[in-house]
């Protein structure tokens, strides 16, 4: 491996849940794993990842910006946005489950490191800080699946748009870019278009949110948890 190549690689490690508290060169030289890692590219909207065609590994976003859908139909919802550094494919290392019924698509053009599964599963086994970041990232997804849920099952049009609002992910300033039109936005939280605006209209007079097109400036984020809130 190039050392570019292989420097490039631990900037991208680091900025990983995996490593968080973690030194990637001491794993490296305790377990040695780097040269197990690849590189993938993607043009914007090609799929990275289906049912027919997982990727084996845990995924990381060294460039660029994904989207993760339910399914791989018209009507799929989209569930998160995957930001340089971000993962996917964690929740399926231990899991007997063979199908990956989410989808993963490219935003813009893409450059994924993955790190196969059994070097994963080596890594976890042999050092406790990164069987603990790793506890810690499922904790995180099942309370984000259960905001999930209440984003689809919350009455309030308010409710919904500020369970999605609140896990965009948003620079220091708070700025962040729908990755969907509003009506696919407003199919995804199954309401319509006139509700999804008029929630839109209210945090922006409630001093919440500033909207530009489909890009957004989070203004006062305790205030939207607090909409959040009030939907549990």
């Amino acid at each position: 491996m190039a050392e570019m190549e292989k420097n490039l690689l631990v900037e991208t490690l680091a900025t990983s849940f995996l490593f968080e508290n973690a030194s990637v060169i001491q794993i490296d030289a305790a377990t040695p794993f780097l040269d197990d890692c690849c590189a993938l590219a993607f043009a914007p909207r090609e799929i990275i990842q289906n049912a027919r065609s997982p990727i084996n590994g845990l995924a990381i976003l060294c460039e660029g910006e994904a989207i993760v859908l339910s399914d791989s139909s018209d009507k799929a919802v989209p569930l998160r946005t995957v930001p340089i550094g971000g993962v996917f494919g964690a929740a399926s290392l231990y899991s007997s489950e063979s199908r990956y019924e989410t989808v993963v698509r490219a935003i813009t053009e893409c450059t994924l490191l993955v790190i196969p599964i059994d070097t994963v599963k080596r890594l976890i086994g042999g050092h406790p800080v990164l069987a603990e970041n790793y506890i810690r990232f499922l904790s995180d997804r099942i309370c984000f699946l259960n905001r999930k849920i209440t984003a689809f099952t919350v009455d309030s049009a308010e409710g919904k748009l500020a369970v999605y609002l609140s896990e965009l992910p948003c620079d220091a300033r708070g700025d962040a870019t729908l990755p969907v039109s509003f009506s696919e936005l407003a199919d995804s939280l199954g309401m319509g278009r006139a509700s999804l605006y008029r929630a839109l209209t209210k945090f922006e007079e409630a001093g919440i949110l500033q909207r530009r097109g489909k890009k957004l400036r989070i203004l006062d984020s305790s205030a939207l948890l607090s909409v959040f809130r009030k939907t549990e």
